[in-house]
């Protein structure tokens, strides 16, 4: 079945516009987040930061962890009031903290998380480069913690940049890309993005993956060593999400072999590729393996009154193992609805709005009704592959989604095991967010079902492969903005009436 090439055309450049207004809508709607909720309003903000800070330090970086440090910069949390605001819905913001920010004092401090490593906040390490002063002007520090904001964010909304430049420039539309722009509008997850905070590399992390799952031909070095970076920093920060990292990565590479003209196991062995692969692979599962060996146990004030012991945990897992996994999967499926990827925002004390709600499901069962004809669209060409291909492409899809099912099972495994008491019946401390890292990478994994995987050079696929229409472009840039600015305004109003 042929479809004319004016209406190829018009649909190829509706979809690629569309992705582009929701990644811009995403951009914007972050920086607005970053601004408008107060600082360390977002969970554990203010350890995160005073964490970041303090592994950015020169005499940190060099080595020297027991030096006790001064800085402005740990002076914030207490100057905007944290534990005043933090789980008090009907606290305010003062706006005199912000006039008062230059009479604030030098605070001393050694702590640090029991997490992490200086990688695990990109936002204040770039934010470092480009402010000069931070440690002898109160201003400057707040400056500091505004830009590492903001630059954690930025982060982020690059990596779905590079993903949807992939997809214009690969001329083919990728069922799922569309869900996927209208997921990262969720507050939650721009809340977490644009903030001091260990999930924003976690999402780039993911961003990362179905980059190299979807066009590991056309990655860049640029792109292995952001990669190299990300799996490094997350095995060594939220070590739960390693099982994911090996099944993309070789998926993508299976996907790209795939499609060589006369694939052999030998060249496979050699390319260059592979090695990368592989890698990446023992560098991050390295990085997890001495993470975990290290002493993460949480401070004693926490742990206060609580039966916590790891090895007994295990004891009681090994002995009660179905029982176990029927709490973990439990676990996870209650945060599968919109409500918990959504919000509530703040130290879980700012639920939003009905009206904010009805849009943003309106917004996605739109999208999903887009990218259901998108998948059609692309499987008129895709069905005349070889029942070998659908095989192979059948194996990739279970290979990712036992991936994503067992990397989902680690996350409340690990709370279990170092935060819940030993033969808890339920699990201590999860929370939705942790969840965005599987969830983000869903839409595309099916999507990749729809793809061709040996028709790239046929005369088949190149009918897929229409130029971007400006009147499908027009069109998406006129009824898509229209459905941001309906999501606008009960967003802010949600944003202010909880803060200010």
């Amino acid at each position: 079945m042929h479809l004319p090439k004016r209406y190829e055309a018009f649909q190829c450049g509706f979809y690629v516009r569309a992705v582009l207004c929701c990644v811009f809508a995403a951009a914007v709607f972050g920086t607005i987040f970053a601004v408008l909720i107060p600082p360390f309003q977002a969970p554990d903000e203010h350890v995160h930061w005073s964490a970041g800070v303090r592994r950015t330090l020169p005499a940190i970086v060099m080595g020297n962890t027991k030096t006790e440090t001064c800085e402005y910069a740990f002076s914030l949390p207490d100057l905007f009031e944290t534990n005043r605001i933090a789980f008090h819905p009907n606290e305010k913001i003062d706006g005199q903290q912000y006039r008062t920010l230059s009479k604030i004092k030098k605070v001393c401090s050694t702590s640090m998380l029991n997490y992490g490593y200086i990688g695990t906040y990109p936002g204040i390490l770039l934010a470092r480069l480009l402010t000069v002063g931070e440690g002898k002007s109160p201003t400057k520090a707040f400056q500091l913690f505004l830009l590492s904001r903001l630059l954690q964010g930025a982060l982020v909304i690059f990596l779905i940049v590079r993903l949807w430049s992939f997809m214009r420039c690969s001329q083919q539309i990728i069922p799922g890309m569309l869900s996927l722009s209208v997921m990262i509008l969720s507050p939650l997850f721009l809340q977490q993005s644009f903030a001091v905070s260990a999930d924003g590399i976690t999402f780039a992390l993911s961003l990362s993956l179905l980059t190299f799952l979807l066009f590991m031909e056309r990655v860049k070095f640029f792109d292995w060593l952001l990669l190299f970076y990300l799996a490094i920093s997350v095995a060594m920060t939220k070590p739960p999400l390693l099982p994911m990292m090996p099944f993309f990565l070789f998926v993508g590479f299976l996907r790209f072999y795939l499609t060589q003209p006369s694939p052999s196991f030998g060249s496979m062995l050699r390319s260059h590729r592979f090695l990368l692969v592989v890698a990446c692979t023992a560098s991050a599962t390295l990085a997890a393996i001495w993470m975990v060996l290290q002493d993460h146990t949480p401070p004693a004030h926490q742990m206060l009154g609580r039966d916590i012991d790891m090895k007994r945990q295990m004891l009681f897992i090994l002995e009660h193992p179905w029982t176990v996994f029927k709490m973990l999967c439990d676990c996870c499926f209650q945060f599968l609805n919109i409500h918990s990827f959504t919000g509530p925002l703040g130290w879980l004390d700012a639920p939003l709005s009905r009206w904010t709600l009805r849009v943003l499901k309106r917004m996605l069962f739109i999208s999903f009704c887009i990218d259901i004809f998108a998948a059609l669209f692309v499987l008129r060409v895709a069905w005349t592959e070889h029942w070998r291909c659908w095989a192979q492409k059948g194996v990739l899809f279970i290979l990712l989604s036992v991936s994503l099912f067992v990397t989902a099972l680690c996350v409340p495994l690990t709370l279990y095991l170092t935060w819940s008491p030993v033969g808890a019946a339920l699990i201590d401390g999860v929370q939705a967010r942790y969840f965005f890292p599987v969830v983000l990478m869903v839409p595309l994994v099916f999507g990749s079902v729809f793809l061709p995987l040996h028709l790239r050079k046929s005369d088949a696929y190149e009918t897929t492969l229409a130029v971007q229409s400006r009147w499908g472009a027009l069109v998406a840039s006129i009824l898509v903005p229209a459905l941001l600015v309906q999501l606008t305004t009960p967003l802010f109003l949600d944003l202010v009436s909880r803060w200010w």
